[in-house]
This record gives C-alpha cells, structure tokens and sequence, in this order.
C-alpha cells in the first residue's frame, strides 16, 4: 500500500495549535462542569489523543508531550483533581505556545 503523504502549511499548523489550545480548556471546563451537566469528559479526552495522535506525523513528533499530558488526565480520570486538571492543562497551553514560535 502506497503511503499518503500530507503536509501542512505554516498558517495551517498555527490554527491547528490553536485548537489544541482551545481543546484543552474544554476538558477543563468539562470538569468543572461534569456534576451539573451529568456529561462525562471521558470520551472526549480519548477523541483529543486520538486526534492528535494521528496529527503528530504532521509535526515531526513535537505533539507527543501534549499527547502525554492528555493521557495522564485521561489514565487518572477516576481520581485527578480539578487543580491537577488545570495544572495539566496550563502545561499543554504552554507547549503549544512553545510551537507556535517556532
């Protein structure tokens, strides 16, 4: 099987990043919120590592440290803290910004 090989414009990754960043404050504020809106964050985490994941090829493996950060929520849903949520999430904010200055 032949391989796709995708590529991305500078302008693209940007946007991408961006999301990312946007996408992590959205697990943050499905924590805060998951005991009144009865939704769980869960399957929304795994979408994100899967997503990205798949988009890490595409950055020559920087996401990996975002993709590291996303599971450790993910692995320790059961039991993390929403101060350890937002800890994490300030971590992937600042490895995103760190690409975007690249």
């Amino acid at each position: 099987m032949d391989e796709i090989k995708l590529v991305l414009s500078q302008e693209e990754k940007e946007q991408y990043v961006f999301q990312i960043i946007s996408r992590a404050y959205k697990i943050l504020h499905l924590f805060e919120e998951k005991d009144t809106s009865g939704f769980s964050p869960k399957e929304f985490i795994a979408s994100q590592i899967f997503e990205l994941n798949a988009a890490d090829s595409l950055f020559n493996g920087k996401l990996i440290k975002i993709i590291v950060k996303l599971k450790a929520i993910y692995d320790n849903y059961d039991h993390i803290t929403l101060r350890e949520i937002k800890k994490q999430v300030f971590e992937v904010q600042k490895i995103a910004n760190s690409l975007l200055k690249e």
